[in-house]
């Protein structure tokens, strides 16, 4: 559950978190069984792969957007 939350976080910087999902996220990341440099697949994910991959897809979403709004021939 904190991986989705995290993923809705991410992909919504904006929308603030609710209430349950900041419980969980904080209890998460200091209950200190999950560190972020520990080496498990669930760390891994939370701390590392998830972050990059919502970042590629934004940035490849605001991409063509961008390309989009282009006018053609351009």
């Amino acid at each position: 559950m904190a991986a989705l939350f995290r993923e809705r976080i991410l992909r919504e910087p904006e929308a603030p978190p609710r209430d349950v999902e900041q419980a969980l996220l904080a209890h998460f990341e200091r209950c200190g069984e999950w560190l972020p440099a520990d080496g498990t697949t669930v760390t891994d994910w939370y701390y590392v792969r998830l972050p990059a991959l919502v970042l590629a897809q934004l940035l490849r979403r605001a991409e063509a957007a961008t390309r989009a709004a282009r006018p053609p021939g351009s």
